[in-house]
């Protein structure tokens, strides 16, 4: 019995770690704790940690004094002989793949909060528009205008038909009709197609538009130029518009071709001549609210001295180069800059 007590009291590493699982382990023999090792893989995880900071600190520090990220494998050797741990810090290529991610988001949030407190902290920030954009609002008020509704309801449907649903250009329009009678949208389009009256009216408008759009077109292609200096003649093209708007606003005769064909369709061009007005009175009015208060419009006046035949065409005043004061550097005539001056406005 005693001998019994002996064996299977016998104390052992194996019997103190079974009996103790999770607090001890066997190393070499040796009974060790684990707490200690867990201990250290929280202080070698803390370390790591610690030194991405620091390491993602460096990058963006490199980045915002603008000195670029190759210069760190120069100064390696020193970082690894004065630094803690200098000799964790990678050479710039993979801190450019790890690292610099990380930054560059972190620049994106910071400035996407700056611009979200922009407008209460900075009123006086300026939002200068797209003069196409001016320009597609300008062309807007005939589509919008209400005496062009019907035209504007006519070739709506036309595109729901035969443009949003393309099958259908491939088929015959009155089959089309007999086959889906149901059609709401085709039998608008027949109705308008077999009403004269519409008809003509819906002919009338689509004449003048075609004719008295082209200089919005004109316009609007000018300044979708690509690769050509536009810059010193905006002014100019924005004039000839004012002028054009202005002009049909209170014109009393919109043209022979016109009024012959008001006359042929059986109607009085009279009574055509108040719609026609009104629709540049639209325009017009949606040009004097955008373009004479454009942010850009002194600079627009201001450029035209970079078209050579500015000076030609113009009065001695114009040589005043206290008028383009607008643009960076002629704020400040110096003697040079007025020598330089002098010699440009002579030779053209």
């Amino acid at each position: 019995m005693g001998s019994h007590w002996a064996k299977s009291s016998t104390v052992n590493i194996d019997t103190q770690i079974k009996e103790y699982a999770g607090i001890f382990r066997k190393d070499a023999g040796i009974i060790k704790s684990t707490k200690s090792q867990q201990q250290t893989l929280q202080s070698s995880l803390r370390a790591a940690d610690s030194r991405k900071i620091v390491i993602e600190d460096m990058v963006e520090a490199f980045l915002s004094a603008d000195i670029p990220l190759q210069k760190i494998d120069q100064l390696l050797p020193f970082f690894k002989k004065y630094l803690k741990e200098g000799g964790a810090i990678s050479k710039a290529p993979t801190l450019r793949q790890i690292y610099l991610p990380s930054v560059f988001e972190k620049h994106v949030t910071s400035l996407k909060l700056l611009f979200d407190s922009m407008p209460p902290v900075m009123p006086q920030l300026i939002h200068v528009p797209c003069c196409v954009h001016i320009l597609n609002l300008i062309g807007e008020t005939w589509r919008d205008l209400p005496q062009f509704n019907i035209l504007k309801r006519f070739l709506q449907d036309i595109k729901d038909v035969f443009v949003n649903t393309p099958a259908r250009r491939r088929r015959f329009f009155e089959a089309e009709l007999q086959d889906n009678i149901r059609n709401e949208k085709l039998a608008k389009i027949q109705s308008i197609l077999q009403n004269v009256r519409e008809k003509r009216i819906i002919t009338i408008y689509i004449h003048f538009i075609s004719n008295f759009s082209k200089e919005f077109v004109h316009t609007l292609n000018f300044f979708q130029q690509k690769n050509t200096p536009v810059f010193p003649f905006i002014e100019l093209q924005l004039q000839q518009l004012n002028s054009y708007l202005e002009s049909n606003r209170i014109l009393s005769d919109f043209g022979s071709s016109l009024e012959h064909l008001i006359s042929t369709l059986y109607f009085n061009p009279v009574d055509f001549y108040p719609i026609f007005e009104a629709a540049f009175e639209a325009a017009f009015a949606k040009f004097s609210l955008h373009i004479p208060n454009h942010p850009a419009q002194e600079l627009f006046k201001a450029c035209q001295i970079f078209d050579p035949a500015y000076f030609f065409y113009s009065d001695v005043g114009r040589k005043n180069i206290r008028l383009y004061s607008i643009i960076n550097g002629f704020d400040n005539s110096s003697n040079k800059l007025l020598r330089e001056w002098s010699i440009y406005y002579d030779q053209q």
